[in-house]
């Protein structure tokens, strides 16, 4: 057998050689939860109700995770059901009994009912045990190293369960993951939410704190450290910032997530997709916290940036597959860390969601064990079986040919669509449109020669989303136009969409109303970004000297709020690496000087990013 610990690169060079040493095997199990917080305790419980042998390990000196660690006690959206249920419904019994009041459930009655719920259950428990390595045979996961004050033990298990939230097994395994955003990499701001006495009782204050880099155990320390000297004051505390407690964890919203069997995405959600194994629902609207839609994905900045549908609910199945690390066996993945892409994980983190996938994968575990076969080889209607006497799915999930022939997002017809362009709320009609693709094209160019502008604007956003070259023209009028925000919440101005689009179907005419646009002294540093990549997108040569005269410039370096409006941020790294991208792609070797002076700022995750794009120029991959 093999053991695998994480390995660090730090950029000193340094390494410590350590000597092999016996570990003694501290516990055996058929199943093996690692990570007792959200999704932790409902797969050890629903492991335990199976009558498998379980074992929980837990860094925390308590259960509960984010709920109870990290202080975010009010279910936010998610599909709940079955354990998570019964954990809802205990833990405000036991808060009416202790006469304790609180926005949600109270942390200290929940981590009492998880202890119970756990203790019933009949599994052992290791609190303050953190795991440090894995034991391998080949690709098969056989047990976990851990370590706490009685030294480095062994666990050995049939089954393990990765509930860590951060997929730290999976990781140490070797199953191939990836982290945040695919053009940074940046992941979900972070929080470490105060809490507050008020009337109601207690409420946690939830603010994004900034953002930090899980791989790197400074900016661990950075983000716990300044997280709470957010809360300092120089002067008297008002009433409303009188707290009563900070969370002890961090509240880590985004970190690694797994290459699994299956990844979902944020268009299976739009589409309220159906699998046929479906273990768990998720349901919320597209609740990313960036305040840089900029560096988002392309179908991130249509859903928002574009059409403002930040706040539209959207949902879909959990596939069992999306638990599977791709290569690994005898290991689930219940967390955060799921097999998802970025945009999808905006919906997928829920706390109910992911105490339902808890439940599904200790029950999958459960099976596995008992049968001797790995997790994949487990038919996933022996999962779903159970989950519908748990009340997690709906009985029509065990007839797969009636499930998946059930219309669920059904498209209402195309004239009628048409028809309600010109409302003036159509950011969902314009999306529903586009879902028609080509046989919508001749109706809207029908509508790009009306003479209400409002319609021809539509008309165009439209045909920009499916990136035809037809909606140039009307874009482009977009550009010189004075045009307010468009209605929906965290839309971005009108001209500022069309540049997004013609960037997108890279329309050379556009570039010298964009470059009129990036010289307004007044611009700010989102649009300058949108900007600069749709000119980078276009690759017109007759831009790099006004995007070099742009960053020459002195630039208002406004920080920018964050969520919850207590921190602020620079966001002046943002326009540099776009626009030294831009020169470098068109050979001019002031972007590589531009970008690096971002390698030696004090956040991470931006020397990071200005590493990754230096090297990929070297690679000319710059296209």
């Amino acid at each position: 057998m093999e053991v695998r610990e994480p390995m660090w690169i730090e950029d000193s060079g340094r390494f410590v050689d350590l000597p092999s040493e016996e570990v003694e095997i501290v516990d055996r199990a058929d199943v093996l939860v690692v990570g007792g917080g959200t999704a932790g305790v409902p797969a050890a419980v629903a492991a335990g109700r199976r009558e498998a042998d379980v074992v929980l390990v837990e860094s925390n000196p308590f259960l509960g995770g984010t709920a109870t660690a990290g202080k975010v006690h009010i279910y936010c959206y998610g599909v709940g059901g079955g354990l998570q249920a019964e954990i809802e419904r205990k833990t405000l019994r036991l808060q009416e009994r202790f006469e304790i009041k609180s926005h949600g459930l109270h942390p200290e009655c929940k981590k009492l009912v998880l202890q119970e719920m756990i203790r019933q259950a009949k599994v052992r428990t290791y609190l303050k045990t953190l795991a440090i390595g894995v034991i391998m045979e080949g690709n098969v996961v056989k047990g976990v190293i851990i370590e706490n004050m009685s030294g480095r033990k062994a666990i050995m298990a049939d089954v393990i369960v990765d509930a860590t939230g951060d997929g730290d097994i999976a990781s140490m395994a070797g199953a191939e993951f990836k982290v945040g955003r695919e053009g940074d990499g940046f992941t979900q701001p972070y929080s470490l939410p105060p809490v507050r006495l008020e009337e109601r009782g207690l409420r946690y204050v939830n603010f994004d704190a900034g953002w930090l880099d899980h791989s790197d155990i400074r900016d661990i320390s950075r983000a716990l450290l300044e997280g709470r000297a957010h809360l300092w004051r120089d002067k008297e505390y008002e009433e409303a910032d009188r707290y009563v407690e900070i969370a002890p964890m961090l509240g880590v919203r985004e970190s690694r997530w797994i290459v699994g069997d299956y990844a979902l995405t944020l268009m299976d959600q739009i589409e309220n997709r159906r699998f046929p194994d479906v273990i768990a629902r998720c349901r919320s609207n597209y609740d990313n916290h960036a305040v840089d839609y900029e560096n988002e994905s392309d179908l991130a900045q249509i859903w928002v940036s574009i059409l403002g549908l930040w706040g539209k609910e959207i949902g879909c199945d959990v596939p069992y597959r999306c638990l599977l690390p791709r290569g690994i066996e005898n290991l689930i993945v219940a967390c955060r860390a799921i097999s998802a892409d970025h945009d999808a994980q905006m919906a997928l983190r829920m706390q109910k969601t992911m105490e339902v996938i808890g439940e599904a994968a200790g029950i999958a575990a459960a099976l596995s064990a008992k049968q001797g076969i790995p997790p994949r080889q487990l038919d996933p209607k022996k999962i779903q079986v159970i989950l519908v006497q748990s009340g997690v799915l709906e009985p029509i999930v065990l007839d797969e040919a009636q499930y998946m022939s059930q219309p669920v997002s059904p498209k209402p017809p195309l004239d009628e669509l048409i028809g309600r362009l010109s409302e003036e709320d159509n950011s969902e009609t314009i999306w529903q449109i586009t879902r028609y693709g080509d046989k919508a094209v001749p109706k809207l160019l029908e509508l790009l020669s009306s003479d209400d502008g409002e319609l021809r604007f539509s008309a165009a956003l439209a045909l920009g989303i499916m990136k035809r070259p037809e909606a140039a023209a009307e874009l482009r009028r977009a550009l010189t136009e004075e045009h307010g925000e468009l209605t929906a919440h965290r839309a971005v101005p009108r001209r500022i969409a069309a540049a997004i689009l013609l960037g997108m179907i890279g329309d050379k005419e556009a570039v010298p109303d964009l470059l009129k646009i990036l010289r307004e002294p007044d611009i700010d540093p989102h649009s300058a970004t949108f900007l600069i990549k749709a000119l980078g997108r276009i690759g017109d040569p007759s831009c790099l000297e006004p995007i070099k005269e742009y960053v020459r410039s002195e630039l208002p370096d406004k920080p920018v709020k964050l969520s919850g409006g207590v921190v602020e941020s620079s966001m002046r790294w943002s326009v540099d690496i776009a626009a030294g991208r831009v020169m470098m792609k068109l050979g001019d070797p002031m972007g590589r000087e531009l970008i690096e002076r971002h390698l030696d700022d004090p956040r991470s995750f931006v020397r990071r990013y200005a590493q990754k794009v230096l090297e990929m120029e070297m690679r000319g991959e710059m296209s």
